[in-house]
């Protein structure tokens, strides 16, 4: 696929995707979080396959199509939810760390490997998009299995007080 048209299906879906999430943002406030982000990732899950139908084409239209449903809609629908996901989920004084654990280190191990992962599999597969798909669907399963288990948020009072700690002698102002 030309260059052009890689540029023009990844500018179309940021658009779509900077219109669309706080439009998910919103239905997470209504429906709670867990549903909204299961949504995006069931589609993640069946999605892969096809996409790479559509990417295969060579076609435009089809390529601009399969980026801005993949990124612009479902990728979308899962960060809005993920915002107020990982801030509800921890406690004040333990949201940071959890929150770079959770986030950074998966991004970092999943993601940052991800390219080298599926240029392998593109090698090994004869230049055929299946294994990719393949690698997709199995990395939204992930998600989709560890989020059915994380309990929803959408009611998870932020301004609750902080826990009182005891003053110990160390910490004693004198």
């Amino acid at each position: 696929m030309s260059a052009t048209t890689a540029l023009i299906a990844n500018v179309i879906s940021s658009v779509v995707a900077v219109a669309a999430t706080p439009l998910f943002g919103m239905l997470t406030d209504r429906v709670g979080r867990r549903p909204v982000w299961l949504g995006g990732a069931v589609f993640l899950v069946a999605y892969p396959f096809p996409m790479f139908w559509l990417v295969d084409t060579g076609r435009p239209e089809l390529v601009i199509l399969a980026v801005t449903l993949g990124h612009g809609l479902c990728i979308a629908a899962m960060l809005a939810a993920q915002a107020a996901l990982y801030t509800e989920l921890f406690e004040t004084r333990y949201r940071y760390s959890g929150i770079a654990i959770a986030r950074e280190w998966s991004a970092a191990l999943a993601g940052g490997t991800a390219p080298f992962a599926a240029a392998a599999l593109l090698a090994a597969g004869g230049g055929a998009s299946w294994p990719v798909a393949l690698l997709m669907t199995g990395c939204a399963a992930v998600s989709l299995v560890a989020i059915w288990f994380v309990p929803e948020t959408r009611d998870v009072r932020l301004d609750r007080p902080a826990p009182r700690t005891p003053v110990t002698a160390s910490r004693a102002v004198i």
